[in-house]
């Protein structure tokens, strides 16, 4: 009876190399994150990442099959989150204008945390299996919806197709300025690469030119 209560050791060892799993595959992704931010994606091999886990290089393959894998496991979590994390603030914030701004605040930081990971996802992207590209460009066409609303609600005045293009614009200049290398604290960068789009998008070029004349 013991043994059909406990099961046998090789069944205990599968059970506890299921219990270790998950937990070493977020290491993984965790030092690859860290390595791919600091030396670049392309810089950075599968027995670095397995050292900085932990890990031998060869037992980094039980649990991914290459750093390409590991690459669309981050983006594609990484997307996944900044779209679930939109639509919060688009729910919870008091105004069109707060809800603008919660979502320029969280690009920013979101790019700014990961520079390099940021512009691998977005000139890289052929590095990426078809399927993962596909839900990685759904998910950003799902977010910048929620950019095109939250626009189009502080100025009501620009339709769709013309937020759509400023939105784009902005978040490409928001990127090279993040993914450009300064001395200036975080926070600094932070601060004026979000004004910067505010800024952008937010002023009616004709009323600059009204007051330009005006003056």
């Amino acid at each position: 009876m013991a043994t059909a209560s406990t099961g046998s050791p090789d069944t205990a060892v599968v059970r506890s190399r299921r219990k270790r799993r998950p937990h070493r595959r977020d290491e993984i992704i965790a030092a690859a994150t860290t390595l791919f931010h600091e030396r670049g994606y392309h810089a950075t091999g599968m027995d670095e990442i397995g050292a900085a886990a932990g890990i031998t290089g060869p037992a980094i393959y039980r649990h991914f099959e290459s750093k390409e894998e590991i690459l669309e496991q981050i983006v594609t979590d990484r997307s996944s989150a900044a779209l679930e994390h939109a639509r919060e603030i688009m729910e919870q914030a008091p105004t069109p204008l707060d809800a603008f701004r919660g979502l320029v605040t969280v690009y920013v930081d979101v790019i700014l945390e990961n520079p390099s990971l940021a512009y691998v996802g977005v000139f890289e992207r052929r590095t990426l299996a078809g399927e993962t590209k596909t839900r990685l460009e759904r998910a950003e066409r799902q977010h910048l919806e929620q950019w095109v609303r939250a626009l189009i609600a502080v100025r009501p005045g620009l339709d769709e197709a013309e937020a759509r293009v400023m939105i784009q614009g902005a978040n490409g200049l928001a990127l090279m300025a993040s993914i450009y290398r300064s001395r200036l604290a975080r926070p600094v960068r932070s601060a004026l690469i979000i004004e910067m789009i505010m800024n952008a998008l937010l002023v009616d070029p004709t009323s600059l030119a009204s007051s330009s004349a005006g003056s």
